[in-house]
C-alpha cells in the first residue's frame, strides 16, 4: 500500500472589502492513495485515530504560524515620563483646496482657492470655474483677533490685500497673490497658525455676487495600538505598504465624519475599533478594545500621506512611536481630540450678521 501524506504550505494574500491586505500562511494536506479501493478503505479506517491527531497538530502550528505579530518597541524618547497624550495642531498639506462659495448657498460653487506656501512666502491662488469670473479679490491673513471688523460686522475694505496692489486677473479668472511669511512674524494665533478669510466678487453673465472661501481639511488617518495580552492591531483601510511587512495591514483613511475603522490583528482577527467624528471645532477621535481586552498603547497620525512616509525609510514602515498623538494609559478606550482646521463662519466666530467663513493654516 502506498498511502502517502503531503503536507506543505503556501502564502497566499487576501483583501478585505475596503482593500485592506493580510498574509496568512495556509497548510495544505492531500493524501494520495493507491491499490486497490478496498485496501485503501480498510486502511483509512486503522489510521483515523492517528490521521485526527496529525491534523489537529498541524492545525495547531497553522494557526500560531499566523499569530506571530512585532514586539512592542519603545525608543529611548518614549520614556516613563512620557506616557500621556500629546497634544499639537493637526499637520496641514502643502496645499489646502477650498470652495469659493457665491451667495452664500449658490451650486455649483463659483471656484476655488488654494492656500499654499513654498520659498518663504505664503501663496494664495484663486480659480474662478463653471461660468463664474473673478471681478475682486480681497484677502486676510494674520490672528483671528485682528480680522478687520467693527463690533460685528467683517470689513472687506480693510483687508490688507485687495487686488490692485497684486498680479491682475487673468483672461482664465485666476489670480494669485504672494506674501513673504516674515510678514506675519507678530500677527498669529495663539497655536502658531494663520487666519486666512478670502473673499472675491464673481459674475456669471449679468448676475454678480459675493464669495467667500469655504475650506473643509480631510486629513489621512491611521492608528496602530498594542492591548494586555500583548498583541497588537491597526486600523482598517488602503494598506500603506503592499509589501509582506507589519505595515501592510497598516490602514490609512480619509477623514468623513463618523465613519468607523476596525482594528485588525496580523491574523485577520478585530480586537477593536477606531471612530472618528467632529464637533465643528475639533477632531474627535475614540479608540476602543474589544473582549475585556485594554489597551496599552496607541499611536495616532493624523495629517497627509506624504507626512505619513516622512516617518518611514525608503522602502519600509512607518516608525509608529514617533507619531505625533500617542496615549500609554492602560484602558478600555484611548480618546484624542485635536483642533479641526476647517472654516469657521462669521456668525458662530464673533455673532455677526455677515455671512461666510475663514479658516486658519499653519505654515
Amino acid at each position: 500500500m502506498l498511502l502517502m501524506l503531503n503536507i506543505f504550505t503556501h502564502t497566499i494574500r487576501y483583501r478585505t472589502k475596503k482593500k485592506s491586505s493580510y498574509q496568512l500562511t495556509r497548510v495544505i494536506l492531500s493524501l494520495s492513495f493507491f491499490q486497490s479501493k478496498n485496501f485503501i478503505i480498510m486502511k483509512t479506517k486503522l489510521k483515523f485515530r492517528q490521521l485526527v491527531t496529525l491534523f489537529a497538530l498541524l492545525l495547531g502550528i497553522f494557526v500560531s504560524s499566523c499569530s506571530k505579530e512585532e514586539p512592542l518597541k519603545n525608543p529611548e524618547s518614549d520614556s516613563s515620563t512620557n506616557l500621556t497624550l500629546k497634544s499639537a495642531a493637526i499637520p496641514q498639506p502643502d496645499d489646502m483646496i477650498c470652495d469659493l462659495i457665491a451667495g452664500q448657498h449658490i451650486l455649483p460653487i463659483a471656484g476655488k482657492v488654494i492656500y499654499s506656501h513654498s520659498n518663504g512666502n505664503l501663496v494664495v491662488e484663486f480659480l474662478a470655474q463653471n461660468g463664474w469670473t473673478l471681478s475682486e479679490v480681497h484677502l486676510y491673513v494674520g490672528s483671528q483677533g485682528n480680522l478687520p471688523r467693527n463690533n460685528k460686522a467683517i470689513q472687506i475694505g480693510k483687508f490688507p490685500y485687495p487686488s490692485s496692489n497684486y498680479p491682475a486677473i487673468n483672461s482664465n479668472g485666476i489670480t494669485t497673490i504672494t506674501i513673504p511669511l516674515s510678514v506675519f512674524n507678530n500677527n498669529m494665533n495663539d497655536d502658531d497658525s494663520y487666519t486666512i478669510a478670502a473673499h472675491a466678487v464673481v459674475k456669471n453673465g449679468q448676475q454678480e455676487e459675493t464669495a467667500w472661501a469655504n475650506c473643509t481639511y480631510k486629513p489621512l488617518i491611521t492608528v496602530k495600538s498594542w492591548f494586555n495580552d500583548g498583541s497588537w492591531a491597526a486600523s482598517e483601510g488602503t494598506p500603506f505598504s503592499a509589501s509582506t511587512q507589519w505595515c501592510s495591514i497598516l490602514g490609512t483613511n480619509i477623514y468623513q465624519k463618523g465613519e468607523v475603522y476596525p482594528l485588525i490583528r496580523w491574523n485577520g482577527t478585530n480586537p477593536g475599533k477606531v471612530s472618528v467624528t467632529d464637533n465643528e471645532t475639533n477632531l474627535l477621535i475614540t479608540v476602543e478594545a474589544y473582549g475585556g481586552l485594554k489597551l496599552t498603547h496607541t499611536y495616532l497620525y493624523v495629517g497627509t500621506m506624504q507626512g505619513l512616509q516622512s516617518y518611514a525609510p525608503p522602502g519600509g514602515c512607518p516608525n509608529y512611536p514617533n507619531f505625533p498623538f500617542k496615549n500609554h494609559t492602560t484602558a478600555t478606550t484611548h480618546t484624542f481630540s485635536l483642533p479641526m482646521q476647517s472654516s469657521i463662519s462669521f456668525e458662530k466666530a464673533f455673532g455677526s450678521n455677515r455671512w461666510g467663513w475663514f479658516s486658519r493654516y499653519n505654515f
